[in-house]
């Protein structure tokens, strides 16, 4: 493109318009001061248009999700990404927290669900139960009293 030539629209015309009526301007002959307020406009300008083309962006997708019944809230979230994942139930954290260990490699947990592990099922046929590979191992049975030592 020739850095020294311009085209404008005429005043009717719309921008991504593609109809010819253009106005070419050779910026070579324009005076250095008159090109700098030029430059100014037109940054006012774009600056201008990416605040009302935000604004009309948004209200279109509110539009779009008010068809859905849906507010623009329940379509994005707070990180500006589509959010079209279930809720969250208040438990749903603690339904699949790890209750179930391997003894031989801590890294290894189980919670419960879905099929059993490999070393689930190998530990099963060594004969351990799952009470045994249970994060939290019941007490084994009930504490004796302490004797008394004074009262023989």
């Amino acid at each position: 493109m020739d850095t020294t030539r311009l085209f404008t629209t005429t005043p009717q015309q719309q921008p991504n318009d593609n109809t010819p009526d253009t106005h070419e301007i050779n910026i070579a002959n324009i005076p250095t001061l008159k090109l700098k307020v030029f430059f100014k406009d037109i940054e006012t300008e774009l600056k201008h248009r990416e605040v009302t083309d935000k604004k009309k962006a948004l209200e279109r997708m509110r539009d779009i999700a008010g068809e859905y019944g849906l507010t623009l809230s329940e379509v994005i979230n707070k990180d500006g990404r589509l959010d079209a994942k279930k809720p969250k139930l208040k438990n749903a954290d603690q339904s699949h927290k790890a209750k179930y260990i391997n003894p031989e490699n801590p890294t290894q947990t189980w919670s419960g669900r879905g099929q059993q592990p490999k070393w689930v099922k190998e530990a099963l046929a060594k004969g351990k139960t799952l009470e045994q590979l249970s994060i939290e191992q019941p007490e084994t049975s009930a504490k004796e009293p302490e004797k008394d030592v004074f009262n023989v």
